[in-house]
């Protein structure tokens, strides 16, 4: 609500929930859940789940995207990108139990953890193109 709000304006709760269900029901978005490294924590860490498209490209026919529109829009197609790498991790992790998970305490945001049924995790960035490597945090 608070991310719509701050971005689009206000809209009522039924409202939200909504359009939230019918995007479930019809297989267009899926939660992320939270990722709590430490049962305790002094970090304020987001715990609701996140909201991510399970087919990216649902959003490009949407908004009418040609792929020379991306070429030309990398801050648009990064996003395209990742949410299409957390698809594939999801897929090709799940034969191993493994869970795409997202964090985010207000100074540490990571794209996607990945951790695996026995309790290793590994916490990833996606980056699009050798300009951004640079951007992109070691952990």
């Amino acid at each position: 609500m608070s991310d719509i709000e701050e971005n689009y304006g206000r809209i009522s709760e039924p409202t939200f929930y909504s359009y939230i269900s019918v995007l479930k029901k019809l297989f267009v978005i899926d939660n992320i859940p939270a990722w709590a490294p430490n049962i305790r924590s002094k970090q304020k860490i987001r715990k609701t789940d996140k909201k991510e498209f399970i087919d990216p490209s649902i959003a490009i026919a949407g908004l009418n995207v040609t792929p020379d529109m991306l070429l030309y829009d990398l801050e648009t197609f990064g996003f395209i990108f990742e949410t299409l790498c957390i698809r594939d991790l999801k897929v090709y992790s799940a034969p191993f139990g493994g869970k795409v998970l997202y964090y985010n305490d207000g100074t540490l945001d990571v794209d996607c953890v990945l951790q695996l049924a026995d309790g290793r995790y590994g916490l990833i960035e996606f980056r699009l193109g050798d300009k951004r490597i640079e951007g992109a945090k070691l952990y």
